[in-house]
């Protein structure tokens, strides 16, 4: 769960540096950062960041972990009752948030891992839907406004 915006870098302006010095590699590139608050808002570094192209292209450019989503907990076709946890494992560099569904509608919102809807150590109580089949989905949503979505069906007997 979060209790604070997180700022993560969503797109990347990048222009070449340059430098007098002999010495620096003219495949220096300076780099700034802008991110996406919560609020739709744009937050630029203050300061841009040298890099070679090479690190750019690796660790800047090129997402590092594959994007996944997927519904850990409650497991698909489960009978449940009372207070639940309902928890989602999204992978992606971008990850901006995860969205949590019920039935279509939106029931929580989580931008840090672990993604357990409600906040950490919290959980849904299913008193609150009526007795029989529910879907649930989960969103993750990314920096490029890519979503992907993992459903599962669950039956409530409270």
């Amino acid at each position: 769960g979060d209790s604070f915006p997180i700022f993560r870098p969503n797109v990347f302006e990048m222009k070449r540096c340059e430098n007098t010095d002999k010495n620096i590699s003219e495949n220096i590139y300076e780099v700034f950062s802008f991110a996406r608050s919560e609020k739709d808002e744009w937050h630029s570094s203050l300061v841009p960041l040298a890099y070679p192209l090479q690190w750019l292209e690796k660790d800047i450019i090129s997402p590092k972990t594959a994007r996944s989503v997927k519904i850990i907990s409650p497991v698909n076709n489960a009978t449940v009752s009372g207070k639940i946890v309902f928890e989602a494992d999204a992978t992606g560099d971008d990850l901006i948030k995860v969205e949590f569904y019920v039935d279509g509608k939106l029931l929580a919102i989580e931008r840090l891992a672990p993604y357990v809807a409600l906040g950490d150590n919290s959980k849904w109580d299913t008193h609150n839907v009526r007795n029989g089949m529910h879907r649930l989905s989960v969103k993750a949503i990314y920096s490029d406004g890519k979503v992907l979505i993992a459903k599962s069906v669950i039956f409530v007997r409270n």
